[in-house]
């Protein structure tokens, strides 16, 4: 009887023990690794952009510009569907002790793409249509993040600024638009005025953060004319 016993033991334990080594491979099946452009991460590809070494940042610019770019906007424009079963699993998975599964939705995949060209600063120059195209559109996951990389890209004034400006009255975006605005500096100075009003707005912590910081880059006198610190 002891015996039967122990046999029985270790071949629950051992049962117990496949069945978390199957949970474990398969999260980490499920879990999305790091989001690659052209086989290398942006932080590689902006790593050789700045390089020294004139070949290696020339070849840089070429493949970026030609090729990277490209396939971050598509995946801003066209990453639209997640696999059912996984994001079941995933799901199921996620609600057992332990489990983190790391899986983002393509809304979220989207809104990185979007937000990833503005870490390519003036580069990425040639996907201004297309970002503002995407904050005149209708997919909320990108709008914010294609304003934020509108500003960091800083290109194109004369198009940018005007709906920068108009976005700033849409309190959906007007945070990510004041910002925006800020990294024009001085060019942004016919949008000072409402600035400064969002600057001493109540309910909005963010965007009153973002306002009053926009108003000092582009304006460090006016700034402190309105009393902003």
């Amino acid at each position: 009887m002891k015996k039967r016993a122990i046999r029985i033991g270790l071949a629950v334990l051992g049962g117990v023990a496949a069945g978390v080594l199957a949970i474990a491979l398969l999260a980490r099946l499920l879990t999305d690794g790091e989001i690659l452009f052209q086989g290398r991460n942006l932080a590689a590809w902006r790593s050789d952009l700045a390089s020294p070494n004139a070949a290696v940042s020339n070849a840089a610019y070429g493949t970026v510009t030609g090729q990277v770019i490209p396939e971050i906007l598509r995946a801003m424009r066209e990453d639209q569907t997640d696999s059912v079963v996984r994001a079941t699993l995933v799901g199921w998975l996620n609600r057992l002790p332990g489990v983190d599964i790391q899986f983002v939705p393509a809304e979220g995949r989207r809104s990185y793409a979007a937000g990833s060209l503005g870490d390519l600063g003036p580069v990425a120059a040639g996907a201004v249509p297309a970002l503002l195209a995407a904050v005149a559109g209708r997919d909320e996951a990108v709008r914010n993040t294609a304003l934020l990389s509108l500003g960091r890209i800083g290109c194109d004034p004369d198009h940018v600024l005007p709906v920068l400006q108009k976005c700033l009255g849409d309190k959906e975006l007007r945070a990510e638009a004041a910002n925006a605005l800020g990294h024009f500096g001085p060019l942004a100075k016919d949008s000072l005025p409402t600035l400064i009003v969002l600057a001493n707005i109540k309910k909005d912590k963010e965007t009153r953060a973002e306002a009053a910081k926009a108003v000092k880059l582009i304006d460090p006198a006016a700034a402190a004319a309105a009393g902003i610190k």
